[in-house]
């Protein structure tokens, strides 16, 4: 983690988001939608995405985002941790897109302080069932990122990393089909703590595709397919 004195041009990753919680104006150009018992909802057939709500509470706040043709489940952890979780994915006619999931969590070291570390769980084009037992983050990040959020890994930057004042930058590893496969370094431009609006890319993010799903067999399955994001 560095708090970076240099300015650079970064562009945020998400530039557009709307949110797309149940009863909001902004929610009627959704396809999914978060409800007040912490349900994704189909916004048509108002079918709900996992049989299990997410863990909603006065620790806990989830919020659903639309960017584009993608959405962003973000999970806020109020606890001393102060864990962050965005899960990435595509939804077009029923059918899910897994694309990421961006954790990061606030640590303290004996030696220097608080400091942030995370992951970026990456996707490996499986299909995606319909969770029944889990909430739809916790089925998503067993997906993409199996266990590895119990660990602590650290990256150390190979070169200064620079970005504008008083902004946070953060090396994570990167997981794909679960499995470590290198780094990446993501700055939050204006902002000493991850924050989803001010989240850019420094080195190794890989674009974020969009979600054309393929229609499976089987109404509880999701497909997993990539095609390029087009704005």
């Amino acid at each position: 983690m560095l708090l970076c004195p240099l300015a650079v041009a970064a562009e945020p990753i998400f530039q557009s988001l709307q949110s797309c919680e149940q009863g909001v104006s902004t929610a009627s150009h959704c396809s999914v939608v978060l409800d007040s018992n912490g349900y994704l909802v189909d916004a048509d057939s108002g079918k709900k995405l996992s049989d299990t709500a997410e863990s909603m509470g006065a620790m806990n706040s989830f919020e659903l985002y639309r960017d584009g043709g993608r959405y962003i489940l973000a999970n806020e952890n109020f606890s001393r941790a102060k864990t962050r979780r965005w899960v990435v994915f595509g939804y077009d006619a029923g059918r899910v897109v897994l694309d990421r999931i961006y954790i990061f969590s606030l640590d303290i070291s004996e030696q220097s302080g608080p400091y942030w570390h995370g992951y970026d769980c990456r996707s490996d084009s499986k299909p995606f069932t319909r969770p029944s037992d889990e909430s739809f983050s916790e089925s998503a990040m067993q997906a993409l990122c199996g266990e590895v959020e119990g660990e602590v890994v650290l990256v150390q930057e190979d070169s200064p990393v620079s970005a504008p004042a008083k902004s946070l930058a953060v090396s994570v590893p990167v997981y794909s089909a679960r499995n470590r496969n290198g780094a990446a370094t993501y700055v939050f431009v204006g902002s000493e703590e991850p924050d989803l609006s001010a989240m850019a890319c420094q080195s190794n993010c890989s674009p974020i595709t969009a979600a054309r799903p393929r229609l499976l067999r089987g109404e509880n399955a999701f497909s997993v397919t990539h095609e390029p994001l087009k704005e």
